[in-house]
């Protein structure tokens, strides 16, 4: 059996790191500008935004905002040093708090090892019983792909390390930041080229600099039997992505998607029927985001699993 890991940043937050939008943001706002079209950027993005996708979205609708494409651009890869060097400082901090105590980074890779082995262990018995039908237990093979620059998942995966796709780049080599697709921009007073399109398109950006990575992770995705997402929305800022994980759901009913969401519920195990009620709600509440009809929703429903209750990855209690 194959499983599939896509890694997004909520794993670094709960390192306990500070790679949110909005702890870059606050920092680079307060940034001397090189120029009057970045401080004019500066002084009009937004603080507010719950997720990376989000503020990518928003990047998207203020490109029509600017003079031309390449006004566009200064900001763009202005911002993206800034948020270089702010998550160059917490990945180093991360790898130094673990350094510190004796054997912590091992205890941090045992944890790692032990979530990916046993992810399905919290559900409820009927889709433990399926998973091990599938094979969980026999011969299992696992995959990852992650969404995040750093490379904290990598440190944390010691045994598994030769094995990850970071299909937007990683620090210090090809950071990648921007929308799904060119269509995404609407209104603009200007022509693009292709220069708009390598720095803010992440898929074309993909195409031009590394092919067969991009081929490589949408190779994987289709060939995984179960595929588990952590810290990551499902947002229009890759909604390449969205989509082929939907054809994947569509396309086999043994396929099974476990969306694991950061969760401070606590519910009474002896109610188990309520935390099924709440499992569908958000089940529901997902599919109707990424689903094109109720058909669609219908089909792959039982498909799609949302634990309520249950975490793994619990890197940061290890480190207090």
């Amino acid at each position: 059996m194959s499983t599939l890991f896509l890694i997004g940043n909520g794993f670094d937050i709960n390192c306990g790191m500070k790679t949110k939008y909005t702890d870059v943001y606050k920092k680079y706002i307060n940034e001397e500008s090189g120029s009057a079209v970045i401080k004019k950027f500066k002084e009009s993005i937004a603080a507010d935004f719950a997720t990376w996708g989000d503020f990518e979205m928003a990047m998207a609708e203020k490109a029509k905002e600017f003079d031309d494409e390449d006004s566009f651009i200064e900001c763009l890869r202005d911002f993206k040093l800034y948020m270089v060097s702010h998550l160059e400082k917490e990945q180093e901090q991360f790898q130094n708090r673990t350094a510190i105590g004796k054997g912590v980074r091992g205890r941090c890779i045992d944890e790692t090892t032990n979530a990916i082995e046993e992810f399905y262990t919290g559900l409820r018995p009927n889709v433990v019983n399926e998973f091990i039908r599938l094979g969980a237990k026999k011969n299992p093979t696992y995959h990852f792909i992650s969404f995040n620059y750093t490379k904290i998942f990598d440190y944390v995966l010691d045994p598994y390390a030769g094995n990850i796709i970071h299909v937007h780049g990683s620090l210090g080599a090809d950071v990648v930041l921007g929308a799904d697709n060119i269509s995404q921009l609407t209104d603009l007073p200007y022509e693009t080229t292709r220069r708009l399109e390598r720095a803010f398109i992440k898929p074309e950006f993909n195409k031009i600099y590394d092919n067969a990575r991009l081929e490589k992770a949408k190779s994987i995705i289709d060939g995984s039997n179960i595929i588990c997402i952590y810290g990551m929305s499902l947002g229009k800022s890759d909604l390449s992505w969205t989509n082929r994980i939907l054809s994947w759901l569509l396309s086999d009913k043994n396929h099974h998607l476990v969306y694991f969401v950061y969760d401070e519920s606590v519910f009474n195990k002896s109610n188990w029927d309520a935390i099924i009620d709440e499992e569908e709600d958000r089940i529901a509440s997902l599919l109707g985001k990424i689903c094109d009809s109720g058909d669609e929703m219908s089909q792959i429903f039982d498909q799609v699993h949302i634990p309520v209750g249950y975490d793994i990855f619990d890197i940061d209690k290890i480190l207090n």
